[in-house]
């Protein structure tokens, strides 16, 4: 019997600064690397799990309960429409219309970049580059 992965979606985004690294078989948890802790050599990532008290959207829910991948969208919608009454926006959570612009200008320059063979800068108007 072969024992694979239930559903192993998963990233991780490395930095200078630290790691970050999720999966969504552990949808509820983050694994966290901020660099070594108290300069020993056998520091790791650590697990942070995202449904306590401190984390944002947690008190429509039951504390410490584990959230589906329904209520991701429920707390989208509350973002949405907390800022269409003008009580908070849709940043950081959600993506805003300069985000769009931004992902449409990089698209873009992939487009142009695969039919060229080369690279292309990418510059939006008003905003400078794009980091």
């Amino acid at each position: 019997m072969c024992l694979r992965s239930k559903n192993r979606l998963e990233f991780e985004a490395d930095g200078t600064d630290g790691s970050l690294q999720f999966t969504l078989e552990r949808m509820n948890e983050l694994k966290v690397y901020l660099g070594a802790d108290g300069g020993t050599a056998l520091a790791g990532f650590r697990r942070i799990v995202v449904t306590d008290a401190a984390y944002p959207c947690v008190a429509q829910w039951w504390l410490r309960h584990p959230l589906g991948w329904d209520q991701t969208f429920v707390h989208e919608i509350g973002c949405l429409l907390d800022a269409i009454e003008g009580r908070g926006t849709v940043a950081p959570y959600g993506a805003t219309f300069e985000d769009g612009y931004r992902a449409a200008v990089i698209c873009d320059a992939i487009a142009t970049s695969a039919e060229e063979g080369t690279s292309v800068a990418i510059r939006c108007a008003g905003l400078g580059a794009v980091p």
